[in-house]
């Protein structure tokens, strides 16, 4: 191993020496937070998510069970059926949902800013997951599948909870 001396003039050792240390290079100073929140934020959008999943789910299971099978036109359709307005009042419900239990969750996150933000992207992450899913599962599996997704969307939001509460 080789050892290299610098040479420094005695001004620039002691302007070292004496230098006071940099400030923080966070922009909020000494008001930013001191404990990490970042694990309770990822599993409670986890958890909004897969509570939107679980619910669309069940609202495509319901849909599809009360469709009325001789319909074939869009003009043949009842606005006021069963499964029409389970399905319009389905939607916002899920949303809903899904941004309550994310708020819920994040509790401990003082920022409601950050802690509303982070409801609404679980939200509709669940959302567009769940459309995916629920209408692929249903077109390729059937109605049973939609039930399999409802029970294992479920599970996940429970132990994503867990997870959630245990890290707060």
């Amino acid at each position: 191993m080789t050892l290299y001396a610098v040479r420094c003039s005695p001004f620039a050792v002691r302007h070292f020496m004496t230098q006071t240390p940099p400030v923080s290079p966070n922009p909020l100073g000494l008001d930013a937070p001191t404990e990490d929140r970042v694990p309770l934020a990822i599993a409670a959008v986890g958890t909004a998510a897969a509570v939107a999943v679980s619910w669309f789910s069940l609202v495509t299971f319901a849909t599809a069970m009360l469709r009325d099978q001789a319909v074939t036109d869009i003009s043949a359709v009842d606005p006021s059926a069963a499964y029409v307005n389970i399905l319009l009042y389905g939607i916002p419900a899920g949303l809903a949902m899904a941004g309550v239990t994310g708020w819920i969750l994040m509790r401990p996150i003082d920022s409601l800013f950050r802690r509303g933000g982070l409801a609404v992207v679980g939200a509709l992450a669940g959302t567009v997951l769940a459309m995916m899913l629920t209408f692929t599962a249903h077109a390729a599996l059937g109605n049973g599948a939609l039930i399999g997704l409802a029970v294992l969307a479920a599970i996940a939001a429970l132990r994503l909870g867990g997870r959630a509460r245990r890290s707060a």
